[in-house]
């Protein structure tokens, strides 16, 4: 349930808006941007736990299932999160410089 995810109660979490969640905001933009484009996205994403606490999850959310209302599933990944951060970072920082030299292969 997405309040053990999040250690929030259910009244706390109703109403309130994802973005306060997620331990990246930048992040928040661009997903939020592109899922009101499309209605429906599926993905992983970092959010904080009401006590600070890294949580990873796997998310699929769907635009006005009522109107103005949204839906979203959430799967708690954390295990597999802890695991993937370090090749996500080190992924993101060799994208970041560019190849200065190449070997030659003669």
């Amino acid at each position: 349930m997405i309040c053990g995810i999040l250690d929030v109660p259910r009244g706390a979490l109703l109403g309130q808006p994802v973005a306060r969640f997620y331990a990246d905001s930048e992040e928040f933009e661009r997903n939020w941007n592109s899922f009101l484009e499309r209605r429906y996205q599926r993905g992983h994403a970092q959010l904080r736990r009401a006590n600070g606490q890294t949580v990873f999850v796997d998310f699929a959310v769907a635009a006005n299932y009522m109107p103005g209302r949204h839906v979203i599933i959430l799967c708690d990944t954390t295990e597999r999160g802890a695991l993937r951060l370090p090749f996500a970072r080190a992924r993101s920082a060799s994208n970041r410089w560019p190849i200065i030299s190449r070997r030659s292969t003669g």
